[in-house]
């Protein structure tokens, strides 16, 4: 879509605890485009404060731990397996 529409460079934005699958993820796709891709993690406000999930209530260190084994499974092609909750 990108290359239809002229384009040769994206801002790519995520959860920071999502943000090492998701550059893996395109990194793998881009290598066939070669785009120019910046990668921007958004943070979790908390009492007026960004904060990274692993400074964050026992729910945010949940997701980012699941999203941990769910990058692993990524690295090894098992997206059937990470995916089912």
């Amino acid at each position: 879509m990108m290359a239809d529409l002229g384009y040769d460079s994206a801002i790519i934005t995520s959860s920071d605890y999502h943000m090492l699958r998701t550059k893996m993820i395109y990194e793998r796709q881009n290598r066939h485009y070669g785009f120019d891709l910046t990668y921007e993690a958004s943070y979790r406000e908390i009492d007026g404060k960004n904060v990274q999930w692993n400074e964050g209530p026992s729910y945010l260190k949940a997701g980012g731990f699941r999203e941990i084994k769910k990058f692993w499974g990524y690295v090894l092609f098992l997206y059937h397996w990470v995916d089912e909750e």
